[in-house]
């Protein structure tokens, strides 16, 4: 009998293990613990059924007004998909900020509403706090320091946010693996359905990149204001 048939033979006697017959039920499950003994599976062995990349899907992602490609953008989008279990996959030929988000369809569904908030909040945050900046240098602001605040910002904001998603993901990854059934399931089908998901025609996996924070002194001022960011307690 083929490893495949043990679990489908398995999972069938612990679905009579269900049964009314409290008699039928328990020599049900005890034979498929039985089986599950002799074959050294686990119930992560059988509750992950069917998992391959058909499952996963794709979604690109265009920001609005962004003809240049800011490497701190790309890192956003990276944390909330690593909070959604999935990743971006990025093209370096392409103009703009742009890439795909790569998940199970439910998971991409709240990547892009969660990216979308956090990006629309920096761009409501940002304006303010360049106000404050440029108030406290009592007018001694150039272009330039506006320039370089922004990226500061963004950066440091991105940083940010890239690492509160990382922690509430392996915390609720963390407490998912300590029980069984589906939830942890759950993970790691996302995990297997996810492992050397392919990049092709440009398309390379997103990975959190280093950007350089520049040390001028409206970046120096961006960095402080960007990493006040907050992330919703309801994520972690």
């Amino acid at each position: 009998m083929t490893d495949q048939k043990i679990i489908d033979r398995v999972r069938k006697l612990r679905a009579l293990g269900e049964s009314t017959n409290q008699h039928e039920a328990e020599l049900a499950i005890a034979r498929a613990n039985e089986l599950m003994e002799k074959h050294q599976l686990s119930m992560t062995d059988v509750e992950v059924r069917d998992i391959d990349k058909s499952q996963i899907i794709k979604e690109d992602y265009v920001v609005d007004g962004q003809k240049m490609k800011l490497h701190w953008v790309e890192n956003l989008a990276f944390g909330v998909a690593k909070l959604f279990d999935g990743t971006i996959l990025v093209n370096k030929r392409l103009h703009g900020t742009s890439f795909t988000f790569v998940g199970f369809p439910d998971d991409v569904a709240l990547m892009k509403v969660l990216f979308q908030n956090l990006y629309d909040s920096w761009g409501q945050m940002i304006m303010d706090d360049l106000n404050h900046a440029k108030s406290d240098t009592l007018g001694c602001w150039s272009p330039s320091d506006t320039m370089k605040f922004k990226q500061g910002h963004g950066i440091s904001y991105a940083k940010t946010i890239f690492s509160r998603c990382k922690e509430a993901a392996r915390l609720r990854n963390d407490t998912v693996s300590g029980t069984s059934g589906t939830g942890m399931a759950l993970v790691l089908a996302k995990d297997v359905a996810l492992k050397d998901f392919g990049s092709q025609d440009g398309w390379t996996k997103g990975k959190a990149r280093k950007t350089s924070h520049g040390s001028y002194r409206g970046s120096l001022a961006g960095q402080v204001a960007g990493r006040k960011a907050q992330i919703s307690p309801s994520l972690s």
